[in-house]
This record gives structure tokens, C-alpha cells and sequence, in this order.
């Protein structure tokens, strides 16, 4: 687990950890006198977790609920299956975040904001293979907001659906514009569109409700 990465400070070693990632995640964000505080999670003995659920979309009619889009530009430091370290513009914001293994719909997830600039930066000269670039359409429905990426590059045309949960078996109400689950497939991963070879394209799904998530 890393939640300290900044120049100077000493970070915790996990052996799930590689020596690269966290040579890679002391090297970035602000520069200041001492660490930041620990996350309020890793503080009371929890870690930091992301559970989501990925989907593939079947049809246009979840642009109708579209309550706010954004374009993000993001690329990956170190972009291992064990930990990954990702650098992100969202909008106007930019972020660090690193990423521990996954076990089935969740993995640990430490996150920081950073400044603009830096993040231009290092997508323009730090990154390893491909800069992804997407617009995220936030879709309120049953509850929960899902977040609907269109895929600009490296898989042109490509839209995916995420939802992110309190628990792994959490109920879900499933929008009738899903289309297949791809929240075991590792090539719909972020790290691994950006590692794949130019030119490669993914299954982009269904349009006529084939292979949509039971209810």
C-alpha cells in the first residue's frame, strides 16, 4: 500500500508492490517540506477500495438522462497488473491515482489531486504506451450514477458503461441500455487498452440486446 509520494518521504512496502511502481509513485506530486497525512481509511484500518462493475452499452438511449460530460486525458507511469500508477485530467482537475491488484470487481485505490500542469506534463513525457482519450457522461438511474465513457482514443467508437459500488454483491438496478458485462475482462482495463498494440480494436457490443446482464 502507498498513500505518501512525495520526493523524501518513505513509503509502506507490500509484497504485492514492485520496486519500479513505487520508484515511480515517490516521483510525482507537489513538492512540499513533509508527507501529507495518511488517507482517513488507512488511518482507521481500512484500506481504500474501488468496487465497480463494467459494462459494454447496446444502444443511445442513455444520452437522454445525461446530467453532466467531461473529457479526460490519461496515461499510465507504471501500468503493471500488480500495481499501477496512473496519471489523470479530468476537465479542469487533474489527478494521481494508484491502483493495487484486482480480485474479481474490486482492488485498492488510492487517489490525490495534483496540479494541472504536472499532469500535462507528465502525460507528455512520462507516460508508458498509449494516452487514452475519452468523454465521461454522468447517468443517474435506479440510484447511482453511472459513468458512461465514449473512447476517443486508442479505441475509437468504443462506449463503456462503470458503476461503482459499496460491495462487491451490492443489488443493482441494470439500465435497459447494457449491454454485455465485461467486468472480468481484462482487456477492456484502462492499463490494458493503453498497452495494447496501435491499431488493435475490442468488441464494441451489441445493438440489439444480445448479451445483456440479467436482471
Amino acid at each position: 500500500m502507498i498513500w505518501c509520494f512525495e520526493r523524501g518521504c518513505e513509503a509502506p512496502t507490500a509484497a504485492s508492490t514492485d520496486a519500479a511502481s513505487i520508484k515511480m509513485a515517490l516521483a510525482i506530486g507537489e513538492r512540499k517540506n513533509k508527507c501529507p497525512a495518511a488517507p482517513a481509511q488507512e488511518r482507521e484500518g481500512r484500506m481504500p477500495t474501488e468496487i465497480e462493475r463494467k459494462f459494454l452499452v447496446a444502444d443511445d438511449s442513455w444520452r437522454e438522462r445525461v446530467s453532466k460530460s467531461y473529457l479526460i486525458r490519461q496515461g499510465y507511469l507504471a501500468p503493471g497488473t500488480e500495481c499501477s500508477v496512473r496519471v489523470r485530467k479530468a476537465g479542469d482537475r487533474a489527478f494521481v491515482t494508484i491502483k493495487g491488484a484486482k480480485a474479481s470487481r474490486s482492488r485498492p485505490e488510492y487517489e490525490y489531486e495534483i496540479p494541472v500542469a504536472d499532469a500535462d506534463e507528465m502525460l507528455d513525457t512520462l507516460v508508458s504506451g498509449q494516452i487514452i482519450e475519452k468523454r465521461r457522461h454522468h447517468v443517474p438511474f435506479g440510484g447511482r450514477v453511472w459513468e458512461v465513457d465514449e473512447f476517443e482514443t486508442p479505441q475509437p467508437g468504443l462506449v463503456v458503461a462503470e458503476v461503482e459500488l459499496d460491495a462487491a454483491d451490492a443489488s443493482l438496478d441494470m439500465p435497459a441500455w447494457l449491454g454485455p458485462e465485461v467486468t472480468e475482462d481484462p482487456r477492456y482495463g484502462n492499463a490494458s487498452m493503453s498497452m495494447a498494440p496501435e491499431g488493435s480494436t475490442l468488441p464494441h457490443g451489441s445493438t440489439n440486446g444480445a448479451g445483456r446482464p440479467a436482471r
